[in-house]
């Protein structure tokens, strides 16, 4: 089965989409304009809990590409802002990075970069898998429910993903 059967052109006005979007379960490409896009990703991302793991990647025609962390919430920058642990969503943050990294590996043809930014990735994922989050992302889990206990500052967190990072450099063989 080719192309054409699996896919079928709709045409939407932006605020019938996001309606769309909110009841649907999925299953469809939303090509749209970078506001609307913007926009509607902020949705989703928050819809799955935190727009903390949010991470947008665009390709122009030209093959240019930018890789962008959310933006960040302005009670989140207030509360650590005051004790200098604040940063801008670490985990999308992170994976703007790896991203704009992997990408920069593919044109280059460079393995080693694409490995590292792949290692960045899995890094960040193998923290939050054993516990070490920061605030918005147990607050995204827990809820309302959610104490000091649960979470790490944002230079504790860096820390984790270091540790996880050099770790899967060694298996690797990139360091030793």
């Amino acid at each position: 089965m080719g192309f054409l059967p699996a896919f079928r052109y709709e045409h939407r006005l932006v605020d019938d989409m996001f309606a769309y979007i909110l009841k649907s379960r999925g299953g469809f490409v939303w090509a749209c304009k970078n506001f609307e896009g913007d926009l509607g990703s902020d949705l989703v991302a928050q819809g799955f809990g935190s727009l903390g793991l949010m991470v947008s990647f665009l390709e122009t025609a030209a093959a240019a590409a930018a890789a962008d962390g959310a933006a960040a919430a302005a009670a989140a920058f207030a509360a650590e802002a005051a004790h200098g642990t604040y940063s801008n969503y670490p985990v999308a943050s992170a994976y703007a990075w790896a991203r704009g990294l992997r990408r920069r590996g593919q044109r280059d043809s460079n393995l080693l970069l694409q490995q590292f930014a792949a290692a960045l990735e899995a890094a960040c994922c193998s923290a939050i898998e054993g516990g070490v989050m920061t605030k918005d992302l147990a607050t995204a889990i827990k809820g309302e429910q959610v104490s000091e206990k649960d979470y790490v500052d944002t230079k504790q967190f860096i820390k984790e993903v270091q540790k996880h990072l050099e770790q899967a450099l060694v298996k690797l063989g990139v360091i030793t």
